[in-house]
């Protein structure tokens, strides 16, 4: 099952104001893709098949226009995704999203495994971006 994000609300622990491009969006996971400019970080989507784009620094709680946003490390994430089924790892799938499937083996390369989150309620996941990361080879 792909999980879909709804209306940006977040919940507590560790966040930072972030510069993103209108492409991410809120429920996105996303790596750091250079260095801080003053105190916001830049992040992009995850891509879990690119070498580089694929270590988890947060999900995207919200966003106040199309390149300034607020990303969350860690803790309890509430009313982003919905559907969840208590005590289920969480995986990032192709499309950068919270997924219960965890990824498939890629046909070439190597691609992204990690546990990125727990469902601890029907809307509420526990966020751990501090996860064992493997690699899955063709």
């Amino acid at each position: 099952m792909i999980l879909q994000p709804i209306a940006a609300r977040g919940g507590s622990s560790a966040r930072v104001s972030a510069i993103c491009t209108a492409a991410e969006t809120v429920g996105d996971m996303v790596y750091t893709s250079g260095p801080r400019i003053g105190a916001k970080y830049q992040v992009r989507k995850i891509s879990v098949s690119t070498i580089g784009k694929r270590i988890i620094f947060g999900m995207i709680i919200s966003k106040s226009s199309d390149t300034e946003c607020v990303v969350q490390w860690s803790g309890v994430v509430s009313g982003l995704y919905t559907g969840l089924v208590t005590g289920l790892q969480l995986y990032v799938d192709l499309s950068s999203r919270l997924s219960t499937t965890p990824p498939e083996l890629p046909t070439s390369g190597t691609r992204l495994f990690q546990v990125a989150a727990v469902s601890v309620s029907d809307d509420i996941v526990m966020l751990s971006t501090r996860t064992s990361v493997l690699m899955q080879a063709a």
